[in-house]
């Protein structure tokens, strides 16, 4: 388990939605929409924060489990804690209360940033840096097939 993966599957398929974003407006973006579909709150808008939807989806897809919970936070007690490394899923804070955050695919650092490709940074997907001292935590994915057995 947490075993090195130099090019994870879904970080292929995270890097492949680069430039989807929201719709302006009262339209919505489908792809947001299916985001969504892989939570258990299947929001139906693509203003409804889409964070976790993202990860839940680029996850699910690749025959990976995930939270299925639209809240970022809920990735906390998913996985395996891990130092953060190329795919990890890192939860950072967000926010003033305790249950909000951010959640979003690891991708490299510097000196004062971690960079992260997620969904829903500036209403789009896309790599952005957050600063470390707001980093939470860094997890590592578990395969569906790990669960069964």
């Amino acid at each position: 388990m947490g075993g090195l993966i130099l090019f994870p599957d879904w970080m292929l398929s995270a890097e492949n939605e680069i430039g989807v974003k929201e719709v302006a407006g009262a339209g919505d973006n489908p792809r947001v929409i299916w985001y969504h579909s892989f939570t258990d709150l299947g929001a139906q808008h693509d203003s409804v924060p889409w964070c976790s939807s993202f990860i839940c989806a680029m996850l699910e897809s690749n025959g990976y489990s995930s939270t299925r919970n639209a809240l970022a936070r809920s990735y906390l007690d998913y996985g395996s804690q891990i130092e953060p490394r190329y795919g990890a899923i890192c939860i950072v804070k967000r926010g003033r209360h305790e249950w909000q955050g951010h959640v979003g695919f690891y991708v490299y650092q510097d000196e004062h940033y971690i960079y992260i490709l997620g969904g829903n940074q500036k209403d789009a997907v896309n790599v952005r840096g957050f600063k470390k001292d707001i980093l939470i935590d860094a997890r590592w994915p578990i395969l569906k097939s790990d669960l069964l057995n």
